[in-house]
């Protein structure tokens, strides 16, 4: 027979739930109140244990991904102190050696400079000659072409642009040349060197539209990139005297 007695033991082996409201169950609504009062209670125990497993797995899931994250950082960190403890030495060496090159770019500055000063004369007289312009020209693709790997970007990509636009031209006026020494019929030598250095500056004539404003901008962006050394020099040294 399921007294009391029997069904409090019951309900204790689930946790247990007092005397009073076990008989008041029972005084209410009989057995087949204890039954849907057991049957709520378990629903709850196995609820509870349901979210409880599954709030577990979720802290376990979450510890991992926070421990994973930690190691991915230490890691990072080990590469850092190691590319930086490598690169302060190789930088150092960069550096020197980004002077060197700007040094050289200068100096090709400073020849165009002076050429134009000492020439002047003959630049005016001979205002409308393409071969001037030329000449600077090719002599700024020969410099920046030695190492472009240590120019600033913005350097480098002027300067890949300015040899582009003027090689098509010097290559035009090549292959133009060769063509008219071969059609060439007159036997005499100074005609035939007359016709060719007309045939070649026609087309250089070409060179300053096609890279005028790409060679502008070469000049600012060397003045720029060199002032950025210099001031990185001069911060340098700030730094140094600061120390002493």
């Amino acid at each position: 027979m399921l007294t009391l007695d029997v069904i409090n033991q019951i309900i204790s082996s689930f946790g247990g739930i007092s005397f009073v409201v076990i008989t008041l169950t029972v005084l209410l609504g009989g057995i087949p109140s204890v039954v849907i009062a057991l049957t709520f209670f378990l629903a709850n125990i196995w609820t509870k244990r349901i979210v409880n497993n599954e709030l577990a797995a979720h802290k376990l899931e979450l510890q991992k991904q926070i421990n994973d994250a930690k190691v991915e950082l230490q890691r990072e960190a080990m590469r850092h102190k190691s590319f930086t403890s490598i690169s302060k030495e190789k930088y150092q060496e960069l550096f020197e050696e980004r002077i060197k090159l700007y040094q050289n770019l200068l100096l090709v500055k400073k020849q165009i400079d002076d050429e134009k000063l000492e020439c002047a004369d003959k630049l005016a007289l001979y205002a409308n000659s393409p071969r001037p312009f030329a000449e600077v020209i090719q002599k700024i693709n020969s410099a920046a072409r030695e190492h472009p790997m240590l120019m600033s970007n913005e350097l480098a990509t002027l300067s890949n642009q300015l040899y582009k636009e003027s090689s098509a031209i010097f290559a035009k006026a090549k292959v133009d040349t060769f063509y008219a020494n071969e059609n060439f019929t007159d036997s005499s030598q100074v005609n035939r060197c007359y016709r060719l250095s007309e045939v070649k500056d026609s087309v250089l004539s070409g060179l300053h539209a096609a890279c005028g404003n790409t060679y502008n901008q070469w000049l600012e962006r060397l003045e720029l990139d060199v002032s950025k050394i210099r001031e990185s020099l001069d911060f340098t040294n700030t730094i140094w005297r600061a120390k002493c």
